[in-house]
């Protein structure tokens, strides 16, 4: 019997697509982001501590929050319900010179390809795409007047989650928050 594209075709799609799903849960690790983060961000000194908190009442039961702690000024954290990523976000101050805006630039891209793992090129390109959007949405809430001055922009993700950019006259948030 020969075997014709036909037929081979939808076993390579089959394996393909388990091969994705495989890729995409073993990016939802909390402990696999941990290790990959830094790897993905040649050349900044990356890690992820657990915070001395002060507080009354108590996070639910298996949520870990962890601070991002850099040898630049960006701010950030990560959060885990038991070793499942839920929330990823990153934030500096919008009076960031050039050298820190490509630190955050580079954290931004060291997430996408670590937490939702996709490849730095189209990391890279997406999120040029959403900064040039986020800019453009703020210059025209300062334009508009509005009450709230923000630009804000959302790119889904597929089965990983979704990537969310906010900006405002003082700051700039990058979000990464897993699907439901």
């Amino acid at each position: 019997m020969r075997l014709r594209l036909f037929h081979i075709l939808p076993l390579a799609l089959i394996a393909l697509s388990f091969v994705s799903a495989q890729t995409v849960l073993a990016a939802a690790s909390c402990e696999a982001i941990i290790k990959k983060f830094p790897q993905a961000a040649p050349g900044i000194k990356i890690e992820f501590i657990r915070p001395v908190v002060v507080s009354r009442g108590e996070l639910a039961e298996g949520v870990r929050v962890l601070d991002l702690v850099t040898d630049a000024k960006v701010d950030g954290q990560l959060l885990c319900k038991d070793d499942q990523f839920v929330r990823f976000t990153a934030r500096i101050g919008a009076s960031a010179d050039a050298n820190l805006r490509d630190i955050f630039f580079r954290i931004q891209q060291a997430a996408v390809v670590s937490i939702i793992g996709w490849p730095a090129r189209r990391a890279a390109a997406t999120l040029h795409g959403m900064t040039a959007e986020v800019a453009d949405f703020l210059r025209a809430s300062i334009e508009r007047g509005d009450v709230e001055l923000a630009g804000k922009t959302e790119e889904h993700a597929g089965q990983a989650g979704d990537i969310g950019m906010i900006w405002t006259r003082t700051e700039r948030e990058f979000v990464l928050v897993a699907a439901d």
